[in-house]
């Protein structure tokens, strides 16, 4: 489960418990999910995850999105959503996630992320891989995990999240 395209699909207790002890934040990272929680009055297992992948060409070149796009995700978070659930919305696009504030159930920071895949990663000397793990880790907490993707395939952030810390998760493709 720590590679992009795992072999097999049986994953074991000792296997989870294996990977997270080696994701165990450090201390600078447990006051800055800490402080995060706090800002975004968020408490631990008291929110679902909506992780939204726009695509490499936002994250990479903070392109913008089609009417007929926005109309699309809208339909289905809107189809997606309990209304009395809280819900962190984690995207490769702030400038999404600065669209989506109109929603009163929904909890946004705008933090620099950077793609942990390898290719795409910018810049080493920012926060972009800090805010990453923040989110990472922010989505381990959650109760439920949504994954939108423009991509056919399933996104392996969120998919391997819910899977390690046993999170009921859902996949749509946009």
């Amino acid at each position: 489960m720590s590679n992009a395209y795992p072999f097999f699909n049986k994953f074991t207790e000792e296997g989870k418990n294996f990977i997270k002890s080696k994701l165990e934040p450090n201390n600078v990272m447990k006051e800055y999910i800490n402080y995060s929680l706090g800002e975004l009055q968020l408490n631990k297992n008291g929110y679902g995850v909506i992780h939204i992948r726009t695509g490499d060409e936002h994250l990479v070149n903070n392109q913008g999105f089609t009417k007929e796009f926005l109309k699309k995700l809208k339909l289905i978070i809107n189809s997606s959503i309990l209304p009395d659930r809280r819900y962190l919305i984690l995207s490769d696009s702030n400038i999404l996630k600065n669209m989506l504030k109109t929603y009163p159930n929904f909890y946004i920071l705008i933090r620099d992320i950077e793609h942990l895949g390898g290719e795409y990663i910018k810049n080493t000397v920012t926060n972009g891989i800090m805010n990453t793990l923040l989110d990472f880790y922010l989505m381990s907490y959650s109760k439920t995990i949504i994954s939108l993707s423009t991509y056919s395939h399933v996104s392996g952030f969120s998919k391997y999240c819910s899977v390690i810390y046993g999170i009921p998760f859902k996949f749509i493709k946009i």
